[in-house]
């Protein structure tokens, strides 16, 4: 079986994507949406998850999640796409805890520390010159000791099976998805901090590798 298709002249069509999310989407979500409960859990005080900081979350389907089980006092979300934070929006109205920012994470700045900052299928959407810089945004805002949480695709054997399916079926729209192998970024995220935790969320239907790195400084 050939791997996954590299179409990264036709992007994503995220309008599209969040008026109609993948049929997987719902299961896969509730699955990540646990891990990132048990990770943050895990690896931080109750005292230091106060401001939590999405990337890429338009139309965050954590957010609910996250709120529930953590509470923290300030939620961020970045995303250059105004459609989904318009969902964001209507979900949650004028909330004094849920903030959204219209922005690109190649290049965007606020001004706070978070306690928590991270990520889920959104670093595999750049090409390589950009990974690196992608990267180093989940630590730009994130104050020392915090922790940055990234989960992506990586091609194991299940992923490259259920991609090949999709794709069979024509009902692959993420063309722009390159899978990674966690040992591509594990190298540019140590130069921010410290590895505390990887592993293979299996039960994301796309394999999704997940990983835990504590700021040093």
């Amino acid at each position: 079986m050939s791997g996954p298709k590299n179409k990264n002249t036709k992007p994503t069509n995220w309008d599209a994507y969040y008026q109609h999310p993948y049929p997987t989407a719902t299961f896969s979500r509730a699955v990540t949406g646990k891990l990132l409960v048990r990770c943050i859990q895990r690896f931080t005080e109750p005292t230091h998850r106060d401001v939590i900081l999405e990337l890429g979350g338009g139309n965050s389907c954590f957010l609910d999640f996250i709120q529930k089980r953590i509470a923290p006092k300030e939620y961020h979300i970045v995303d250059n796409n105004q459609l989904s934070l318009d969902f964001v929006r209507n979900k949650v109205g004028y909330s004094e805890r849920v903030f959204l920012h219209k922005q690109d994470v190649r290049d965007f700045k606020l001004s706070l520390q978070a306690d928590i900052i991270f990520s889920v299928g959104l670093i595999e959407h750049f090409t390589s010159v950009d990974l690196e810089g992608v990267i180093a945004a989940h630590f730009q805002p994130l104050r020392p000791g915090g922790i940055a949480i990234f989960a992506f695709p990586t091609p194991t054997w299940l992923y490259r099976i259920a991609r090949h399916i999709s794709e069979s079926l024509d009902m692959w729209i993420f063309w722009d998805e390159i899978p990674l192998h966690q040992k591509q970024v594990i190298p540019f995220m140590r130069q921010h901090g410290d590895l505390l935790h990887s592993q293979i969320n299996w039960f994301a239907v796309f394999t999704q590798a997940v990983l835990v790195v504590r700021k040093t400084s």
